[in-house]
């Protein structure tokens, strides 16, 4: 499934494993339901304001980064108002809603390609 062609939708997924991907814009809330989950925040680009990943399961679902040539020790994930917020280049790519930072900043929850 691919989500972002612009900005401020919403997408849910059913149950099983479901993908999303962030092409543009930013401001995009995403629900993956049951199974294990990957949640691609960027995509050759940072986007214009921070994805939400409102269902993150530890340990089940991933999150991934394609294109920006970078890998973990390039991000910080921060506790927010609502959640970990994971920052790349000092620009916000996603919030994980309901989670802590100290959850969410697990290099084995990370893709990067």
């Amino acid at each position: 499934m691919t989500v972002g062609h612009a900005k401020s939708e919403r997408v849910f997924g059913a149950e099983g494993a479901d993908r999303f991907f962030v092409t543009s814009g930013g401001n995009n809330t995403m629900t993956g339901g049951a199974g294990a989950d990957q949640f691609w925040i960027a995509s050759a680009e940072i986007p214009d304001s921070a994805n939400i990943i409102t269902d993150f399961f530890s340990g089940e679902d991933v999150i991934g980064i394609a294109g920006l040539g970078i890998g973990f020790d390039d991000i910080t994930i921060t506790d927010g108002d609502l959640g970990a917020v994971i920052s790349a280049n000092g620009s916000d790519l996603a919030i994980v809603t309901h989670l802590s930072a100290d959850v969410v900043a697990n290099q084995d929850y990370f893709v990067f390609v």
